[in-house]
Formats: structure tokens, sequence, C-alpha cells
């Protein structure tokens, strides 16, 4: 039983030393939203809420989640966050339309859900994976829980690449995934020279962030697959239809991966269904939260596919995507961002150090660490 009373927000904010870059821009300031509810006998749990982009983005949540979406359930009881999930959604789903707001409100609840379950894992005294797998007993987990993730470093920038390459695998890294879909020069001689430094056995991905157009893709992935890479992400856009992207699956040798912004159950089952989706890559803060997370990990499972999971913000979320991957001790690596990241590394003391590719995940209650509140408030824009 769960019954949320009470919740804060914390729009955090911070300059890195030097922006993430990708062919859709420059981010220059890491933005996101993390929230902390109470219950009704003063028990807290912690969320994160997906704000990266615009700068904006994490104040226009806040605003909705405390003028609309958490009114409409403080004080009501619910069997659980599942059922809390479940409830919103139906609620809101209508009037999230409407206004143009859908993707907002999705990562509004998938924060909440998050909040629920880690206040739910803390009340037990449990890990967020330990407390998932006392609950979730018809979810067919593998046997058992890993202490240690595989993680895979994201998007460093192209300044000065060979360096970055060495020094990731110096500190541990075994698998490395590069922004492209800039121009077909480039891209294949950041991909070479990351073959290069790598040597034979670094798994090298890449990401063109929906930035190709089919007859793009169908030139740029086997040139850039000379160089033996792992799975492509987002090659093209990820609402064209089902018959232009199963295409394209086939006509290339590794998988394609999506997931970030594949929408539920549903397109899963889409995507799955056309036979297209070869790895997938669900965020846990922007669609579903633990709830959607671990129904689209279970399915994926079921269907024999990769599962990678994508996470690209704050602390809070960084540590339940670590949580949710170690009930899958044969699935990732995980996305792990190679840049400088303060909402990352600022907001808790977790131990990030990669040792043959892996993390280790934190064991406290909940997601595994406390946020600290005067950090946070010092990071608030």
């Amino acid at each position: 039983m769960i019954q949320l009373e009470q919740v804060e927000g914390f729009p955090v904010s911070a300059i890195p030393v030097s922006p993430a870059r990708s062919s859709m821009g420059d981010l220059d300031r890491r933005s996101s939203l993390v929230i902390k509810v109470t219950d009704r006998d003063g028990a807290t749990g912690w969320g994160e809420i997906w704000s990266n982009f615009p700068p904006s983005a994490a104040a226009h949540r806040l605003a909705i989640l405390q003028d609309l979406v958490f009114p409409s359930v403080a004080g009501r009881r619910f069997d659980g966050p599942p059922a809390l999930t479940a409830w919103l959604e139906a609620r809101w789903r209508i009037l999230a339309r409407h206004t143009g707001e859908t993707g907002p409100f999705e990562n509004i609840i998938a924060g909440l859900d998050i909040a629920a379950w880690d206040l739910c894992a803390r009340r037990a005294g449990l890990s967020l994976a330990g407390h998932v797998r006392a609950v979730m007993t018809d979810a067919d987990l593998p046997d058992t829980t890993a202490e240690t993730v595989a993680v895979y470093a994201s998007s460093p920038n192209r300044d000065g690449l060979g360096d970055r390459i060495a020094a990731l695998m110096d500190a541990g890294h075994r698998a490395v995934k590069l922004k492209v879909g800039y121009d077909a020069v480039s891209d294949e001689e950041v991909v070479a020279l990351c073959r290069e430094v790598g040597g034979p056995d670094l798994n090298i991905m890449v990401d063109a962030n929906q930035s190709w157009s089919l007859a793009d893709a169908r030139e740029m992935i086997p040139r850039l697959d000379a160089h033996r890479l792992t799975f492509v992400e987002e090659p093209v856009d990820v609402g064209l239809p089902d018959a232009d992207l199963a295409g394209l699956a086939k006509a290339v040798r590794p998988p394609l991966a999506f997931g970030e912004n594949v929408r539920g159950m549903a397109a899963l089952e889409q995507g799955l269904t056309a036979g297209y989706l070869g790895v997938l890559q669900p965020s846990v803060t922007k669609i579903g939260g633990v709830t959607g997370w671990m129904a689209l990990a279970h399915r994926a499972r079921v269907a024999g596919i990769g599962l990678c999971p994508h996470y690209m913000g704050a602390a809070p979320g960084l540590a339940v995507t670590m949580q949710l991957l170690s009930l899958f001790p044969d699935a990732g690596p995980m996305e792990l961002d190679a840049n400088d990241n303060p909402l990352r590394t600022a907001l808790s003391d977790m131990d990030l150090s990669v040792r043959n590719g892996r993390v280790r995940v934190p064991d406290g209650p909940g997601i595994g660490f406390e946020p600290d509140a005067a950090r946070l408030r010092a990071m608030v824009a």
C-alpha cells in the first residue's frame, strides 16, 4: 500500500567543463529534475524526471508536476507503484495529447513511478533490485542478481579522440559508443581511429541520433561496419514506417538499436513484429519508470534481443538503471556518459570506477544512495 502526501522538486542544472556534442548540436548545460516524495507515514523516496533539453525543461515539468499531476494523487491509496502509475497514465493520457504535452507528462509519471518504488524499497529495507525481485514474483527473472553491471563509455567528444579512447581503456572500459551523423568522411575517420587505438577487442557502437536518411543509412552503416560495429543506434527517424525500418535492418549486418524514444509496450511489440528491433535501449526516466522498464526488459528477454539501457541524466536515474540491469546479469552493456557531467558526479558519492568493463551497483537501500539535499539545492537553477 502506498499513499503519497508531499512532493519536493529540485530543478538542477550545471555547466560542464566541455559540452556534450552530437549531430543535433552542443549540449552546453546539463539539466534534470530530481524529486522527493513523502508518504502519510513520513517515508521518503527519490526519483528523477527527464528534463535534459531545453534548459527550461525542468522548470516546465516541475510546474506540471506541482500544479496538476501530484495533486491528483496526493492522499489517494494505491496497492503499489504499478497501480499508481496505471492510474496516472489513465488520468492524464487524453489531456497530455490534447495539449501537445505527451512527452512531459510521460517523463513526470516515470519520475513519480521511480520515487514510489524507491520509497517502497527503503521502507522494506531492501535495495531497489531486491525489492523488485521480492514483489514481481511473476516476472520470470533470472535466478541471480549481479553485483556489477556491464557499461559502455558513451559519446566521448571528437576533439583529441585518440587520447580519449586510450584513457577510457586505461580506466577500465571495454566498449565505446561514438556519435556519428555529421558527414561521411569525418564519421568514417572517427570510427577507424577508435578501432586503431582500441584494438580488435574493443566493442564499438555508433549513434546517429536519427540524422541519416534511409539512403544515407544504407550507405554509411556498411562503410562504418568495416570496423566491426556491435550495434547502430537510431540511424534514422524512429517515426518512419515499419516497412522502411525493417528493410534497413535486413540490408545491414549490425543490429539496429532503438528504445530511448520507443514509447511503451505497444511500440516495442510493433518493432518486434516488424523485425527491425535488434537491441532495446529503454530509458527509465523518459518513459514508464521502473514499472515500464521492467515490462520492456522482460519482453526483450523473451524475444531474445539485446538489452542495453539508455541513460544520460543525473545520479538518481543512473543508479535506478544500474539496479534494474543487475536483475538481468547477462544483459547490457548500459550507457555511462563519457563526458563531464556534474549532475552525475556531484549529487552522489557512488563509486563509478570501471573494472574490466563493469561498474559496481550501489548497495544501499532503495536506489542505493540518499541524495544530498544541500548539494541539490546548491545546483538548483
